[in-house]
């Protein structure tokens, strides 16, 4: 058989699958099955009942066509189910809507995104939609994806169309539609707008002249997309185990191995997985410092394995995005705990040196290292920076907290009262701002430290309410 004989029964296939999955498809056929049960086949059917069960014959040629009808309906209505995913397992729906003559490829296409899923484990599933659905705009995708619990639905016109005057089939766009968690504040503030760099509004073909190459192609930079968006979804929905897996093998077998490729997307999609990839690092160490770490700050003892954890984690951030403030803030902290003050105090200033947002919080950071150290002038430099800018309520509070944390286990730094005067004063409680400013006054006269900075103080108190 040709290979064009082949492809027009795929054809005939597709459209008599599609013709059936419809209400008047399954008219027809039962009306097909019926003419030809009470036609030609009536007779034959009998003897043959007579031969194999004499005894209900009749019986059995009165109810058969009751019981093809209904088996028919039952198989349709299956047929025509949308699919369904559990809540453990990451749903990918492929659904394109296609043009004739192109069933054998989206067929072909399937069987490889279906490998590709297949190895990949982790709960990864592909399905498609029955022929009675379609996706041919946003919203409907937006409503099948939430019908099938699905984590990423692709959808798009699979064509014919032209690249380089060749005659290409394939989607002049491809779209994706995800679900999407609600975005943490504190550990990706402006992650949503990077979920789909690099990617959307690519296009991706097939040359007819090389389809078995091309269809590996597309496979890959489907599959691409599909890891890209789920490690992200994954990162954002907090489980940041299964993000660092998938985004890890996007990169290592995907991307890393095209990276002296000319496309000009590549290095921006690589920089967009490796940050990810990073804040799914970054994610799983800060869960386990609000775990088992930060509540145990003013502790005597600090819980060191967890930290050293937490600390190798950041280091593989800063390893695949080194110039990220966020991963610096981070390994401070963890510098700070473990009595590397030098090394904090390093990467609170490359902190400020790669803080791309320009808020406040890498110099509040700064701040409150110098006055832990004793180094007043520096200190009250970084906070005097810090208010210049914008601080997230949630980082203060965070910053506020520690302070107090860090005073219950080391009452003689008596400065970090004055820290904590100053940013109550700037940005928080005024009333505490008093309560704090004044304990460093009264505990630096008693100790006789500080002095020169005890009239500062004093002008400090002067400028707030006296209510």
């Amino acid at each position: 058989m040709k290979a064009s004989d082949l492809k027009d029964w795929i054809e005939i296939i597709q459209r008599i699958k599609k013709i059936w999955s419809s209400p008047a498809g399954l008219l027809l056929l039962n009306i097909v099955i019926l003419s030809a049960y009470y036609g030609p086949l009536k007779c034959l059917i009998g003897d043959f009942t007579d031969l194999i069960i004499p005894k209900y014959s009749l019986l059995f040629i009165k109810t058969a066509p009751f019981v093809i009808v209904i088996l028919l309906i039952i198989t349709w209505l299956l047929n025509r189910r949308l699919p369904k995913f559990s809540n453990k397992e990451l749903g990918i729906l492929f659904c394109p809507l296609l043009e004739e003559k192109t069933s054998d490829v989206v067929d072909r296409l399937k069987r490889s995104l279906h490998r590709e899923i297949k190895e990949f484990g982790l709960g990864l599933k592909l399905k498609t939609l029955p022929a009675n659905y379609e996706i041919n705009d946003t919203p409907r995708s937006y409503q099948i994806r939430e019908k099938t619990n699905a984590y990423l639905v692709i959808w798009g016109n699979f064509c014919k169309g032209n690249i380089n005057e060749h005659k290409s089939i394939g989607f002049p766009r491809l779209s994706f539609t995800f679900k999407q968690p609600p975005i943490l504040v504190n550990l990706v503030p402006h992650f949503g707008v990077d979920i789909g760099l690099g990617m959307f509004g690519k296009h991706w073909f097939v040359q007819e002249n090389n389809d078995f190459w091309d269809i590996e192609s597309l496979s890959n930079n489907i599959t691409e997309a599909s890891l890209n968006i789920l490690g992200k979804i994954l990162l954002l929905a907090e489980d940041f185990d299964r993000a660092i897996v998938i985004l890890t093998h996007l990169l290592n077998s995907y991307l890393l191995p095209k990276i002296d490729s000319n496309k000009p997307f590549l290095k921006e999609f690589i920089f967009s997985v490796k940050r990810a990839l990073g804040y799914s690092y970054r994610g799983k160490s800060l869960k386990i410092y609000r775990e088992n770490i930060f509540n145990k700050i003013g502790d005597k003892e600090l819980p060191s394995e967890a930290i050293k954890k937490c600390m190798a984690l950041i280091k593989s951030a800063i390893t695949l995005d080194s110039k990220n403030a966020d991963h610096y803030l981070s390994s401070g902290i963890l510098n700070f705990l473990l009595g590397n003050m030098k090394d904090a105090i390093d990467d609170i200033a490359k902190a400020r040196t790669y803080n791309f947002r320009e808020d406040g919080v890498s110099h509040l950071s700064g701040g409150f290292l110098y006055f832990f150290n004793g180094n007043m002038k520096k200190g009250l430099e970084q906070y005097r920076r810090a208010f210049k800018k914008e601080i997230p309520p949630v980082s203060l509070v965070e910053v506020l907290v520690f302070i107090n944390k860090i005073l219950d286990k080391y009452p003689e730094k008596i400065q970090l009262h004055l820290a904590l005067g100053i940013i109550n004063k700037e940005r928080y409680d005024q009333k505490i701002a008093k309560q704090e400013l004044r304990l460093f006054i009264e505990k630096a006269k008693a100790a006789n430290v500080f002095n020169e900075y005890i009239p500062i103080v004093e002008v400090m108190l002067r400028e707030l309410s006296p209510n």
